[in-house]
């Protein structure tokens, strides 16, 4: 998934990002290797908590392009007016594509978790 930021209108700050208010998501204006570096690091996070399925990394990247994790939110609300689906939607990953994705991701994870196991003694 490309960096990504949300657009956000002069009405949706004055009513304090409400549901409801639209929004739309844009390339973040940064090169390609900041691009990457947030990619980097947030898939590292993602890794390191042993994430699964689903999050979202929001980070901050400093002018002298150092990347700084915000949040980690398991949980990203899904609904129409929320991020989460609106980002993928922005890299090319339509929200039917995403949740058969996330389908597909939580049965593959079961069957590693619990699938059949057996040994030889």
């Amino acid at each position: 998934m490309p960096a990504l930021e949300p657009k956000v209108s002069e009405k949706a700050v004055g009513a304090g990002l409400v549901y409801g208010v639209d929004t739309d998501v844009l390339a973040a204006d940064i090169d390609d290797a900041a691009s990457s570096e947030v990619r980097r690091v947030s898939l590292q996070v993602f890794r390191v908590l042993d994430c699964a399925g689903n999050a979202r990394v929001d980070v901050l990247l400093t002018p002298q392009g150092k990347v700084l994790v915000n949040e980690v939110n398991t949980l990203p609300g899904f609904t129409s007016i929320n991020m989460y689906p609106k980002l993928w939607q922005g890299s090319g990953l339509g929200y039917t594509a995403l949740i058969t994705r996330l389908i597909e991701l939580a049965q593959e994870r079961y069957v590693g978790d619990w699938g059949l196991k057996t040994s030889v003694v």
